[in-house]
């Protein structure tokens, strides 16, 4: 049988599931994944871990599933959440710092004193806050051993990179507007923004659409190399997608480590009122908004 696997992976833990062509749920599995809190308002993660909670979620799934023919891999995950690695060995250079942690707060205080607030807002849709990545970016970079060539990525970018042995370099364009780096407008890494927080653009990864080519797998266990991965979608934006919201104004609430409440929007819309705007998903070069 011709299957989907679909990978989820989420604050506390990491799931699998295999879908058949006609949406039959064949097979689930999952891992936790472990969160430390090695101070007051930091929260962080280990991403090796996160991709071995990955791979030990597809394993149990695949257990479950007899004579299934993976065709293709789709990622979703949790948002706010970034690292950064080596970009020629592929090796962790630091922790993930989770969308919960608030040790950037005096960096974000920093800006909003410099008058930043109101641009970035206009830009990215979303506020000076640590839950946001940009100063997480820059806090990850401060403790880079000089002279390593990194990469700087949301998780999907980072499981991309593992799923792929390392072959790519790539997010989608949901994740990117959760990265406080992107021109929500141009649908561009912002060279302004980059300056704003003090983060190297080059660094970032290519964004691509919600579906595209995300490369294919590498060395993954019980997965044939070269499956295509060929989608790619923040967890909240997933959930939109997934109960059909289409139209502007359908919305829906998800439950989760956080709550999320999320409506599709017409065009563009800059936020107001403690609400932020988003790309909810990218398709054919389009991007279709949303308010959370």
């Amino acid at each position: 049988m011709r299957a989907i696997l679909a990978i989820d992976q989420g604050t506390t833990n990491s799931k699998a599931v295999l879908v058949s062509e006609t949406g039959e749920v064949l097979a689930r599995g999952s891992a936790g994944v472990g969160i430390s809190y090695p101070q007051s308002g930091w929260v962080e993660q280990d991403p090796r871990r996160i991709f071995a909670s990955v791979c030990e979620a597809i394993e149990t799934c695949l257990n479950k599933a007899s004579e299934v023919t993976v065709e293709a891999v789709g990622v979703s995950n949790q948002r706010e959440s970034v690292t950064v690695w080596d970009a020629e060995t592929g090796e962790a250079l630091g922790p993930v710092l989770s969308w919960q942690c608030r040790r950037t707060a005096p960096d974000c205080e920093r800006l909003i004193a410099e008058g930043h607030l109101d641009r970035v807002e206009a830009l990215t849709g979303l506020p000076l806050d640590p839950m946001f990545p940009g100063s997480k970016f820059r806090w990850l970079l401060d403790r880079v051993p000089a002279g390593r060539r990194v990469h700087l990525g949301t998780i999907d970018s980072w499981l991309i990179h593992c799923l792929t042995g390392g072959g790519r370099h790539v997010c989608d364009a949901s994740n990117a507007a959760r990265s406080q780096l992107l021109d929500l407008n141009g649908q561009v890494w912002s060279e302004e923004l980059g300056q704003i927080f003090g983060v190297d653009i080059a660094m970032l990864p290519e964004v691509l659409d919600s579906s595209a080519d995300f490369g294919t797998t590498r060395g993954l266990p019980g997965i044939a190399d070269g499956t295509p991965i060929r989608s790619a979608i923040g967890d909240s934006h997933a959930a939109l997608f997934g109960h059909g919201a289409f139209k502007p104004g359908d919305g829906k609430v998800t439950f989760g480590t956080g709550s999320s409440v999320m409506t599709t929007l017409p065009r563009f819309i800059a936020p107001q009122n403690g609400i932020t705007t988003t790309v909810a998903w990218r398709i054919a070069g389009v991007p279709t908004f949303a308010f959370e």
